[in-house]
């Protein structure tokens, strides 16, 4: 659990006050075939020269449609084994994570606990990414996989999760990227167990706007193969040639996107029911806002080719998390009424 605990170390504790910071642990935990998943999310919100105010967010994507729900606190508390605790709605910590959420959108608590967690997957591919000034934005998936047991209600109706596939991440900076896509997908296969976690994001350079980059990576039978980066050559306009070999391309229900890595290319196709996405409003620290829209009972198609050569391995996850962000909402789902 000391690699977990390190993932999840909270920044805000060490931002000067004059700064701003965003930050988010969250957690997505689904059943492994059937459309039910829940999403957790425990964020700070610093602006410049103000003192940190938390919130959790909790959505249920299951029978009956989605339901979500939101509550803030002028408290935030941390602790080396409890890295965020939103006042006393609730906390996640490097053993679990415990809360609770009563409102007319939605009712449900949580006492649920981590299994095996898989060591951190850090998606910038260097250690000096996550202290620099660019990327703006820092992103660990601070355990990838990890199973659950414990209990969930969701508006008075017990949930059996126990043994459910779980991600939990770790993102915080001080500006949201312009764009950007997260897609985790996990399923058994012959090969084993796969898993994919990336991050794809457009930045902003002055006035240029980045390709795509991704940062990420999949994960076979324990051993992962990380996907995207930057390569070093040199164009007209760009200090580094970024987000060689990422393609992708935007539908109104989801997104098809190409991968390149060392010694494996992966080509994915997610696919989502509008009905069954939410959609909220982030804050940066200077204001700005973003409209993200997440599903987290998404259909994922991967198919994994060697870079050597050989039968490509086709992976379909029935229930995997996609979320996509920009300043304008890129899917129709209405933003749920939450200021953030």
């Amino acid at each position: 659990m000391d690699d977990l605990a390190g993932a999840l170390r909270p920044r805000y504790i060490d931002t000067p006050a004059k700064a701003g910071l965003y930050e988010s642990l969250y957690l997505t935990a689904h059943h492994p075939t059937e459309p039910q998943a829940l999403w957790l999310r425990h964020t700070v919100l610093k602006r410049p020269g103000a003192k940190p105010r938390a919130a959790l967010w909790c959505t249920w994507f299951g029978g009956g449609g989605v339901r979500a729900g939101k509550v803030s606190s002028a408290v935030a508390v941390s602790s080396p084994d409890r890295p965020l605790q939103v006042g006393d709605h609730g906390w996640i910590g490097v053993d679990g994570v415990v809360g609770a959420i009563d409102l007319a959108e939605l009712r449900a608590g949580w006492d649920l606990k981590f299994q095996d967690p898989e060591p951190p997957l850090h998606h910038l591919p260097r250690p000096w990414m996550y202290t620099a000034p660019f990327p703006r934005t820092k992103s660990v998936s601070a355990a990838p996989m990890v199973r659950l047991s414990g209990s969930l209600e969701v508006d008075g109706q017990a949930v059996d999760i126990d043994g459910w596939p779980c991600s939990i991440g770790h993102n915080w900076g001080a500006e949201h990227a312009e764009r950007w896509i997260w897609v985790h997908a996990d399923a058994g296969t012959d090969e084993g167990h796969v898993w994919l976690d990336v991050v794809l994001g457009r930045v902003r350079l002055g006035p240029v706007t980045t390709p795509w980059i991704a940062n990420g990576a999949v994960s076979i039978a324990g051993r992962r193969h990380r996907l995207g980066g930057v390569l070093q050559q040199l164009p007209s306009v760009l200090p580094v040639r970024i987000g060689a070999g990422t393609l992708v391309t935007e539908h109104d229900d989801g997104a098809t996107v190409q991968l390149r890595g060392g010694d494996v290319a992966v080509d994915l196709q997610a696919h989502v029911h509008l009905a069954d996405c939410v959609g909220w409003s982030y804050a940066d620290p200077a204001g700005h806002t973003s409209e993200v829209v997440n599903c987290s009972v998404a259909r994922t198609a991967l198919r994994i080719q060697p870079s050597a050569g050989g039968a490509a391995l086709d992976v379909t996850a029935p229930v995997s998390a996609f979320e996509i962000g920009a300043s304008r909402r890129a899917l129709n789902v209405e933003i749920q009424p939450f200021p953030d």
